[in-house]
Formats: structure tokens, C-alpha cells, sequence
């Protein structure tokens, strides 16, 4: 396997799991909205932002890099 191959892989898996993640989050702050219960909703609001950044950050972070690879070495 040559390395854009590699790198290729490596931009679909982050692709994935920022796709994931992020659809994932959404839905439990989604979930928020039909509450009443405003400590219900912060504490929706502050896991999504910790999770986001647990999770969503990184693979973006990732995903910009391996970009400027793909983009640097061109098939």
C-alpha cells in the first residue's frame, strides 16, 4: 500500500467517525428540546460541548491535515 492509500484510508475513517460523532451529539441535544426540565438542558448542553470536543475536535483536526497531504501529494 503506498502512502496516499494510506493517507486516503485515513481521511475516510476520520470522515467517518466525525460524521458519526457528530449525528450522534446532535441527536442527545435534540433530545433536550422536548424537556421542560432547564437542568435536564444544561446538562445536555455542557456533555454536547465536552463531547465535541472530546470526539467531533480531533477528527476535524485530523481531517484538515490529511487533507494538506492529499492535497501535498497529489495521486
Amino acid at each position: 500500500m503506498d502512502i496516499y492509500s494510506l493517507v486516503k484510508t485515513l481521511h475516510i475513517l476520520s470522515a467517518t467517525i466525525l460524521f458519526g460523532t457528530g449525528i450522534g451529539i446532535a441527536f442527545f441535544m435534540f433530545r433536550s428540546v422536548f424537556t421542560n426540565d432547564t437542568k435536564l438542558k444544561l446538562y445536555a448542553a455542557n456533555n454536547t460541548v465536552f463531547a465535541d470536543y472530546l470526539s467531533t475536535l480531533p477528527a476535524f483536526i485530523s481531517l484538515l491535515i490529511i487533507f494538506y497531504l492529499m492535497v501535498a501529494k497529489p495521486a
